[in-house]
């Protein structure tokens, strides 16, 4: 009978012994494992819950320690009041023995700012930070925050840019104990890789790990600091459980929070539950063990019967079954001496032979199978090396210039024997040759060494791109290079931020050059147009030389006008910054700008009425509309369309990234669209490049540089987008500002053409002085003269009584004209201020600091410009007066 049927009598023997024994022992077994299996799991919750307590409680006694340290310097030392020298040795010292209790560094950058915000002193762990290096820190929150709460502030995680390592900043206020006054404030970099050796001091299990996430979830201190580097992100829930962990196991995961003034950081422990509930596992073990045990008596008992019963009958049958199905391994154990003994005796020689020879059969074939393995996996291992390149590569016959073998990278597609390297990356039907397309492989066969060229390759729509192609010989055992790999590395986008930068950088050296010849250029045009209107002044008409002076000055005024614009150019031209609305602009623009571009151009106005405000000259943005519609005038002489758009664009940081100088964010674009002639590719690259026109002799060539220099000096951008036979499309981005636009102030415009007022005159050139109090002296006003802030001041100094005006040049030597205004209001605070210049440096003048008590008048000077604006001044002086007064 065979032993393995249903109907064997062994198999019912067996199935009813162990049914008999071993079913009511699993059901209590598995009864008492799971009990066992809950009260363990909640034992390690709660042992969990300890660690983080421990972990938390650790880290944040760090972090406050640091914090008493911090004070204990501000309350030990004066450090407002000592000297750069000293301030620099204490925090060098505070840097460098700042440790914690495991003697580890807290401190990576130490900083002191004054009253106002700027830096006095920093030093850091790894720059060496010059007094050049110092900036104003005013508008940033670590200074703002203390300073005008008198409280301690802890900043957002962030991260070194060298290493990627997290940091967080301290900002306590230096309080004067007497004054209670703010003296400055002192700002403490933490670099947060000291929680993570603080947290690997405390031991969670044996694989258990510890981390800290940011307000947003963010992982900023990991055992691991990859996990850190690639910003990874993790949602904890508040209240211990088992999660999908960070290492992505199921664990047991415990969090606490630790407060850092405003900032929050959560502390996370995970423990595998494997590794938790590994007692219980251990307990399960035990049962499972007593019940094998179990299971192997109750086998072995029935065995035992199972073997005297059926044994002689069961071991024929089991034999001739094993024969049937081919096992010879087989031997059959009858100790007889009758015909059985004999045919079991010839059986097991016979069975011994066919052993033999199918175990050598059977190590062959495992030693070939193991080489094919082999084989397999290093191809397998090839592919997925090649495959990870993020770069094309690809391997080249020498000979034919078949692509063999290529990566995912290259987009190549299914390979086949006309897969040419030419045909793929130029769409040529033979090799590359030239200067222009360097053959990689033929530079390879004639030196046998690697090389490195720039090529363009095309794409599918023969679009060039440009690439860096590294190439490698593979030799045969001759030395014969047979194949060439070739690893090319995109540089499109980096050549075109190249020519971009190159075009920035011209631009830039030649607004400089233009801006200084423009300011010298306003001191001679202020003689020249000056006296010259004073001489037709005192001239009759019918003088000889009134017609030549009259010359004179419209030759001055046109000069005047030429160097305005290459000051806008230069965007060194003085702004009267204002918020303004673009839709405002250009309607108010509309009805001039249709007598301009005449009859035969239809002007269309699409502006959008969400446009948001821009801070920014509203003469000069006319103006730019202005020259730009006139340039599209031009473009159409048969007529054509004209149109102007307004439109609020967010910028973001992958427009950026491609446009140099832009940053991301909220722009307002100002469109001009005609229907003209359009441009060349060749023209579009030197538009906005000073005397550059296509108009022959009718053009100056400083319209679009100018434009180009207003829409850079408001903080803008402007591109152009053009197609011959077209037209042409100017696109000008302003930033958007939240503030309201500012209402306009109306004056008493009375005449004030005669004054007693005391007035000091200051500016270095003679010629500028000259022409001043030529102007106001017959006028009756009383004149003090000054060539420089030091002799102003002392004419200050020594002058008793009011001076009502300081008039004075922005740009001087020794002491600017800002400068000086803020020595004078100290001891004058009521003085009105009217300033003049040719043009502006950003480092010396800035229009957002006027107040109301300061004026601007714009180089070249002329006396009835001059007489009109002292008329404003004193104009708004006076009715001042009558306000405080009731009137």
């Amino acid at each position: 009978m065979p032993m393995f049927e249903m109907n064997s009598i062994r198999r019912r023997l067996g199935v009813t012994i162990i049914a008999l024994s071993i079913c009511p022992l699993l059901l209590l077994g598995g009864f008492l494992l799971w009990q066992n299996f809950k009260v363990q799991q909640q034992e390690a919750i709660d042992m969990q819950k300890k660690f983080t307590k421990l972990a938390s409680h650790t880290v944040s006694s760090s972090i406050h320690e640091q914090e008493s340290l911090l004070f204990s310097v501000i309350r030990i030392y004066d450090l407002m009041d000592m000297e750069r020298s000293q301030q620099r040795l204490i925090l060098s010292k505070l840097l460098f023995s700042a440790i914690d209790e495991q003697h580890r560094d807290i401190f990576e950058s130490l900083v002191i700012l004054d009253y106002k915000g700027k830096e006095l002193v920093r030093i850091s762990r790894d720059l060496l930070v010059t007094d050049s290096d110092l900036k104003d820190r005013s508008a940033e929150e670590e200074f703002m925050i203390p300073s005008k709460k008198a409280e301690i502030y802890y900043s957002p995680v962030f991260y070194k840019e060298q290493t990627g390592e997290p940091l967080i900043n301290i900002s306590i206020p230096i309080i004067d104990i007497q004054s209670m006054q703010i003296k400055g404030v002192i700002i403490a970099g933490i670099n947060l890789k000291f929680m993570l050796e603080v947290l690997q001091d405390i031991q969670i299990g044996e694989s258990g790990t510890a981390y800290i996430l940011s307000q947003n979830g963010r992982v900023v201190v990991h055992p691991n600091p990859s996990v850190v580097l690639k910003g990874t992100y993790m949602r904890v829930p508040d209240q211990a459980g088992v999660i999908t962990g960070i290492q992505g196991k199921k664990s047991l995961v415990a969090s606490d929070y630790m407060q850092f003034g405003g900032q929050t950081l959560k502390i996370v422990t995970e423990l595998p539950v494997s590794e938790a509930e590994k007692y219980a596992f251990r307990t399960l073990l035990a049962i499972l063990g007593f019940l094998v045990i179990t299971l192997i008596g109750a086998v072995t008992m029935g065995y035992i019967l199972v073997r005297q019963i059926i044994q002689p009958i069961e071991s024929l049958s089991g034999i001739a079954h094993s024969i049937s199905r081919g096992d010879y391994s087989q031997s059959v154990q009858v100790a007889r001496d009758d015909e059985i003994g004999a045919l079991s005796s010839a059986f097991n020689t016979m069975t011994s032979k066919l052993i033999e020879t199918i175990s050598s059969l059977k190590k062959q074939m495992t030693e070939l199978k193991q080489a094919e393995d082999q084989i397999l996996h290093q191809n397998e291992l090839l592919n997925n090396i090649i495959n990870s390149l993020t770069h094309p590569f690809y391997v080249i016959d020498a000979e034919t210039y078949e692509i063999t073998m290529a990566n995912a990278a290259t987009h190549f597609g299914d390979l086949t024997e006309k897969s040419k390297c030419y045909l793929l990356t130029h769409k040529h039907d033979k090799p590359c040759e030239g200067d222009e397309h360097p053959c990689t492989i033929r530079e390879i066969m004639k030196t046998k060494r690697p090389v490195v060229l720039e090529h363009t390759h095309y794409n599918s729509i023969a679009k060039p791109g440009y690439f860096n192609v590294y190439g490698y010989p593979i030799f045969d055992s001759d030395g014969n290079v047979i194949k060439v790999i070739e690893y090319t590395i995109d540089i499109t986008d980096k050549k075109k931020m190249e020519k971009q930068f190159l075009q920035a950088q011209k631009m830039e050296a030649v607004g400089n050059l233009a801006g200084g010849i423009a300011h010298d250029f306003n001191n001679l045009l202020s003689a020249i147009i000056g006296y010259s209107e004073m001489a037709l002044t005192d001239l009759s008409s019918n003088h000889p030389a009134w017609e030549k002076i009259k010359i004179i000055m419209d030759a001055g005024e046109k000069a005047a006008m030429l160097t305005r614009q290459i000051l806008a150019f230069s965007r060194k031209q003085i702004l009267e910054i204002k918020v303004i609305n673009l839709n405002s602009v250009v309607e108010n623009m509309s009805k001039i700008l249709r007598r301009v571009i005449g009859d035969d151009v239809q002007l269309e106005i699409n502006t959008r009425p969400a446009a948001k405000n821009v801070k920014a000259d509203a003469g000069q943005i006319e103006q730019v509309l202005m020259n730009l519609s006139v340039n599209a005038r031009d473009a159409m002489p048969d007529g054509g369309r004209l149109i102007i758009e307004t439109e609020n664009i967010e910028l973001d940081e992958e427009y950026a990234r491609n446009h140099e100088g832009v940053e991301p964010g909220s722009y307002v674009m100002l469109a001009v669209t005609d229907t003209g002639v359009g441009m060349n590719p060749e023209v579009q690259e030197k538009i906005f490049e000073p005397f550059f026109t296509t108009k022959g002799d009718k053009g100056t060539g400083l319209g679009l540089s100018t434009i180009y220099g207003i829409v850079k000096q408001h903080g803008g951008h402007i591109y152009v987008y053009s197609e011959p036979n077209v037209g042409s499309t100017f696109k000008i981005y302003l930033p958007s500002t939240g503030e309201e636009k500012e209402e306009e102030v109306l004056y008493n415009h009375g005449t004030i053409s005669q004054g007693t007022e005391r007035i000091l005159v200051v500016d270095d050139e003679p010629s500028i002085r000259r022409l001043i109090m030529d102007t106001l002296q017959p006028l009756g006003y009383r004149l003090l003269e000054a060539s420089c802030g030091r002799e102003a001041l002392q004419i200050n100094k020594t002058t008793d009584g009011e001076i009502d005006i300081l008039l004075t040049d922005v740009v001087m030597p020794e002491m600017n004209g800002m400068e000086l205004a803020d020595i004078i209001r100290e001891s004058r605070p009521s003085i009105k201020v009217i300033f003049t210049s040719g043009y502006t440096d950003r480092t010396i003048f800035n229009h957002d600091a006027l107040d109301d008590r300061m004026s601007f008048l714009q180089k070249p000077i002329t006396p009835k410009k001059l007489v009109s604006k002292l008329n404003n001044v004193l104009r708004e002086k006076l009715n001042e007066v009558r306000r405080q007064e009731g009137f």
